[in-house]
């Protein structure tokens, strides 16, 4: 039965990560960059290419936001902004992000969404302005009997709350209709697709103009995954299966031929975490859960910082993922860090479903080996019974002073099988990977047994392999 709800749980929750679009930091329309300061043109037969630079205070060339600005037959293209801020020791970090019509994954599928809302949208906004209308005839009318003596000024009074409470409900029934076609409004999106650090200020835009040729070079590499976006996007979970497989692998088709293009990475990034809700408990899935973080670890290193729209939908991705694993205490972390999110949502009620929505770090210690040292995280649940059996003690390992993200390797203790005498286990995790460790039958063991067996089998981990020197 436990397995049951968490395979539903989870893929409710692949579901709602599926369809949450991440939101981008901005949204320009051209009118804004073409107000900008034009620093030069040039025309390629119907093509125009406009580099522009940022309007701030000084108005110099070497300060602000540096533009490229691609129109055809004079409507917009696509675009290119070139953000220059202080980096680390003393460095500027060079961050160019392309800007197009609805171009990554999440938002054609969040367009695609909106779409398919609107016929629901005005219906609803219909009724209500029907709805309205009525209740605003009813009081002209009660206003006229009112006056004739006919009504009483009670039953007008009457009729008039009703009248606002109907307004309220048109007004109710407008903002989302008003919002999703604003939102399906022309305007370019920014992608981060390249970062780069420079020793002096005023190299940067020309780094930044290498990094607007490189990207207009990767472009129909990344460009090709999109060709099975619809088959991904279908409700049938066998086709969207296929297509998010096909996605995938163009992906890294271009990441290969493009190893520094930052786009490419958030969309492989993307593929896999919607593939792994179909994959989780296969042997891609095996691969998917490693490849997950290790991704979004060499997109954080590579990208110097997050914007607040890579944090977020990274937040997303991981927050599903480490549900899918089964690492509970990650899961609710990257839900609290997001928690103004609306996507989190499904997150934070499934964790409370099974009792997993509350933890404690009781400790940390060092486990030293032959060939370095490992530090364990000792946490336990603490949340409210769910009535199912839980893992009670989560101990993560990792390298010691190491930048990793959890989940490479963690013990679990907990009850199993549930009924009257639930069996203590401790399971050995990597990924979507399980091993009993040790079994210790009805009686709970303490906090002290569980990190002593745990030491022991991370020291094993870090022994010499047998004719090393």
């Amino acid at each position: 039965m436990r397995r049951l709800k968490l395979a539903v749980l989870a893929g409710a929750l692949a579901l709602a990560a599926s369809r949450g679009a991440p939101a981008q930091d901005s949204a320009w329309r051209p009118e804004e960059i073409r107000a900008l300061n034009p620093a030069e043109a040039r025309r390629d037969g119907d093509d125009l290419v406009t580099l522009f630079h940022g309007d701030d205070e000084s108005n110099r060339p070497d300060n602000g936001d540096v533009w490229v600005l691609l129109e055809r037959r004079g409507k917009p293209l696509r675009a290119y902004r070139a953000e220059i801020l202080e980096g680390r020791k003393g460095r500027f970090l060079c961050s160019v992000y392309f800007l197009d019509l609805q171009w990554s994954q999440d938002e054609d599928w969040r367009r695609h969404e909106l779409r398919r809302s609107l016929p629901r949208l005005r219906e609803a906004r219909d009724a209500a302005e029907a709805e309205a209308q009525r209740a605003g005839e009813a009081v002209e009318k009660l206003k006229l009997l009112v006056d004739k003596g006919v009504e009483t000024a009670a039953k007008l009074e009457e009729a008039e709350r009703a009248e606002a409470d109907a307004q309220d409900r048109l007004a109710a029934a407008r903002a989302p209709l008003d919002a999703a076609e604003r939102e399906l409004d022309e305007r370019f999106h920014e992608i981060r697709v390249a970062s780069v650090e420079t020793e002096r200020r005023e190299d940067a835009p020309g780094v930044a103009r290498a990094a607007f040729l490189k990207a207009e070079a990767a472009l129909a590499d990344w460009a090709e995954h999109r060709r099975f976006l619809p088959e991904a996007l279908q409700e049938d979970p066998a086709t969207s299966r296929e297509g998010w497989t096909k996605s995938a692998a163009s992906l890294e088709r271009a990441r290969e031929a493009h190893p520094e293009h930052l786009g490419i990475q958030q969309d492989l990034i993307g593929a896999y975490a919607h593939l792994n809700a179909y994959e989780a408990h296969t042997a891609r899935g095996t691969n998917l859960s490693a490849l997950i973080p290790q991704r979004i670890a060499e997109f954080e290193i590579a990208a110097g910082r997050l914007t607040w729209g890579e944090s977020r939908a990274f937040g997303r991705i991981l927050g599903v993922y480490y549900f899918q694993i089964g690492l509970y205490p990650c899961a609710m972390w990257e839900a609290g860090w997001n928690d103004d999110d609306p996507e989190m949502e499904p997150l934070w009620a499934a964790l409370g479903a099974i009792g997993q929505d509350d933890f404690e770090v009781v400790e940390t210690f060092d486990v030293e080996g032959e060939v370095g040292v490992d530090e364990v995280q000792v946490v336990e649940s603490v949340g409210e019974d769910a009535g199912i059996p839980r893992v009670r003690w989560f101990l993560l390992v990792k390298t010691k002073d190491a930048c990793e993200a959890p989940g490479r390797v963690w013990f679990e203790a907990g009850p199993t099988g549930g009924g009257a005498k639930p069996r203590w286990e401790l399971v050995g995790c990597t990924a979507n990977l399980r091993r009993v460790m040790e079994a210790y039958g009805e009686e709970e063991p303490d906090l002290a047994t569980l990190k002593k067996r745990v030491s022991e089998l991370v020291a094993a981990g870090l022994r010499k392999p047998e004719g090393a020197k």
